[in-house]
């Protein structure tokens, strides 16, 4: 699975370099009950917005089992989120399984949460939050 989030259509980018082996994405619908004559109905409404928790950590040091490409600067990737986060630029995602697009989802990050580890690697946490663009 590749995880990738970009910037500006596609401008800056990055990849998580240590995807998680799932991803819960919840998808809510804003479906309301009221009661009818007949007892209770169920009124369909418009689809919330999908979002899903993203955690890990970015390496700072070479481990054997990661792509040649990935970046041992763990603060690069901090330094990706927030400066997008405070500029307020959505991001999109992309979720890639066996080559196959599983998401593409403009996107907000709503929390990030990130402590550097004994090793100086850097744990991260962070809801990702489906992004609406214009009315």
């Amino acid at each position: 699975m590749q995880i990738i989030f970009s910037v500006n259509n596609g401008q800056d980018s990055i990849k998580i370099p240590i995807p998680p082996t799932e991803v819960d994405v919840n998808s809510p619908q804003n479906n309301s009950t009221f009661n009818g004559i007949n007892g209770d109905l169920n009124l369909i409404g418009n689809m919330g917005l999908r979002s899903f928790p993203l955690d890990g950590f970015f390496p700072n040091q070479k481990y054997p089992w990661l792509s040649e490409s990935t970046s041992y600067n763990a603060w690069e990737y901090v330094e990706f989120f927030e400066r997008y986060r405070k500029a307020k630029i959505p991001f999109r995602c992309f979720i890639i399984d066996n080559d196959r697009q599983i998401l593409n989802m403009p996107c907000t990050i709503d929390d990030f949460n990130y402590k550097v580890k004994r090793n100086k690697d850097i744990g991260y946490t962070m809801m990702v939050r489906e992004y609406r663009f214009g009315g």
